[in-house]
């Protein structure tokens, strides 16, 4: 069973409730599988059966326990004995400012060599563009100036400068992008571990 198909269903079981806490439940959902990314399936597994998953929420809202945040976010919002709401989140809110205060050296000297190597990344095709243009104007002028074998000189070193830029362009651009999406998911991950959430 696939993500889409699991939330359908998902959404299908929850009919009883109402319209709101029905979106909050399947969004829930709909972002733990968005983050487990190429394991969706397994987490699919992990969860159970639509049905059995929506016999869950249903019970723990009917028992008063656990009602869905109606906020943006979709954490789940703990009722105390004595009424007050709270948030997991909440809790580890202030430890992770501290974290993330107490590591700034560590993780913006990661994010600055990163940056600095993908505007490398990206400088290099842009390089070999330029000599692809740039060499062959050069070797035409050279040949009008009766310079024909410097013209052909650089008219070859534009011609490999394009074959070069051909191959190099696609690997860089995934290795900037890739590179991104992997501290991109990293970082979230981290905030997630600190924010207490799975």
């Amino acid at each position: 069973m696939n993500k889409d198909d699991f939330l359908a269903q998902l959404d299908a079981y929850l009919y009883t409730l109402t319209t709101e806490e029905r979106e909050s439940a399947v969004s829930y959902y709909r972002e733990y599988l968005e983050e487990a990314g190429a394991d969706a399936y397994a987490a699919i597994e992990a969860l159970g059966s639509p049905q059995s998953v929506a016999e869950r929420i249903i019970q723990e809202l009917n028992e008063g326990r656990v009602s869905y945040a109606e906020e943006m976010h979709t954490d789940y919002s703990y009722i105390s004995p004595d009424g007050n709401g709270s948030s997991p989140s909440g809790n580890h809110l202030g430890r992770t400012i501290l974290v993330i205060c107490l590591t700034f050296p560590i993780w913006i000297t990661i994010l600055s060599i990163w940056f600095a190597v993908a505007v490398s990344l990206f400088c290099i095709p842009l390089a070999f563009a330029a000599v692809t243009i740039a060499a062959p104007v050069q070797g035409i002028m050279n040949y009008a100036d009766g310079m024909p074998g410097q013209g052909l000189w650089y008219i070859g070193i534009g011609i490999t400068s394009l074959g070069i830029l051909l191959l190099l362009w696609k690997l860089c651009w995934n290795c900037v992008k890739y590179s991104a999406l992997g501290i991109g998911g990293l970082i979230r991950k981290c905030v997630n571990l600190l924010m207490g959430k799975e």
